[in-house]
């Protein structure tokens, strides 16, 4: 979608000049039979600018490139129509990027109403103290205090915000195709909450942008087709179970989580640890493995899984990558892992995610 909105505008764009040239009677162009004023010929070019400098804001991944665009189609197509016999084959030009501008005023409204729900989310968060305010490690598991100071809290200050980046790839079936996945994430911790943001490009011309949301122990699940049309809006007792099972899993990333009031810690073996979270009336529970060297090398957990028949609880287990430990912010966190639902039918590995950059205790 990105090369054909790029060339599209590039060669729409330049197309103009024509119009430009033949008005100023700077070339002959054979293929504008009809005489062209000078007030048309500057028509012609400042439709043509505007298509050049949307697709410059389009290069730098600006998400308003949109609006310069529209006013360029509409533009030009009234240029197409004055001039419709040498022109009207830029119907067909203008109707496809038409269709591209309103993908992009897709992804500009969606992005408007992550970056609010964000604000919302954040809103309040103070900056964080220089060093961790919680229960004393003392107080945990070993297996957690472990983990802890191989992660290397105690040199770091308390984290209240993380915002990260994130590469992989997913698919939807256990026989589908995986399709490729960038996304950002913001979390706060003091109360527990996040907001997911992920563009999904299967290998075809379809564009879906999905976000998930914990707010005040609250879950929504939203994916759009081309940013604009719904395939997914969820909400209910099962989507908050489920955020919260997600933001549980997800503290090995931000690892001064577990010594918040709101996570009980129980061991359960020598290699394995439960942590069992409270949000309001809901409460969760999941374990962590942890090696001898107090890396988390996975997460296991009872979750709901969708069904056309409705959602069942199922087993949910994170594989983590012990060898793909990095350093962020002085914190040692994983950044590979796969996620798997054990269903009855058999294991389906629907995600493989990799962590690109965190930044931690960064405000807007």
């Amino acid at each position: 979608m990105k090369i054909i909105t790029f060339i599209f505008l590039l060669v729409h764009g330049l197309t103009h000049f024509l119009g430009f040239a033949k008005g100023y009677h700077l070339a002959r162009v054979e293929q504008l039979k009809q005489p062209i004023s000078r007030g048309y010929g500057t028509a012609w070019l400042v439709t043509g600018v505007v298509f050049l400098l949307s697709l410059l804001l389009f290069s730098l991944e600006r998400d308003w490139w949109w609006m310069p665009a529209l006013l360029a189609v509409i533009g030009s197509q009234f240029l197409v129509i004055r001039f419709w016999q040498d022109a009207k084959f830029g119907t067909f030009a203008n109707g496809i990027l038409l269709f591209l501008v309103v993908v992009g005023f897709g992804q500009w409204s969606f992005g408007q109403m992550v970056r609010s729900e964000r604000m919302d989310i954040l809103a309040g968060q103070m900056p964080a103290p220089t060093e961790v305010q919680a229960r004393p490690l003392s107080t945990l598991p070993p297996l957690v205090q472990r983990w802890l100071s191989y992660a290397d809290i105690g040199t770091g200050e308390d984290i209240r915000t993380v915002h990260l980046w994130q590469e992989g790839e997913m698919r939807t079936s256990a026989g589908g195709q995986w399709m490729r996945l960038a996304a950002q994430q913001w979390f706060t911790t003091q109360p527990p909450g996040f907001i997911w943001s992920a563009r999904v490009s299967p290998k075809s011309l379809i564009q879906l942008r999905g976000r998930d949301l914990l707010r005040d122990g609250k879950g929504k699940m939203l994916i759009k087709l081309y940013s604009l049309f719904p395939v997914v809006k969820a909400s209910g007792p099962e989507i908050d179970q489920g955020a919260m099972v997600r933001y549980l899993s997800e503290i090995i990333w931000f690892p001064t989580a577990a010594l918040r009031d709101y996570i009980h810690w129980e061991t359960v073996s020598d290699n394995r640890v439960q942590a069992t979270l409270t949000q309001g009336d809901m409460k969760i529970s999941g374990i962590f493995e942890i090696n001898e060297q107090g890396q988390v090398t996975g997460f296991e957990a009872r979750r709901y899984y969708n069904r056309e028949e409705g959602p069942t609880l199922e087993t949910w287990v994170i594989k983590v990558d012990p060898s793909s430990y990095r350093q962020f912010g002085g914190v040692n966190i994983p950044t590979r892992a796969e996620v798997t639902w054990e269903l009855k039918s058999g294991d389906f590995t629907w995600l493989r995610l990799e962590i690109t950059r965190v930044e931690y205790n960064i405000l807007p």
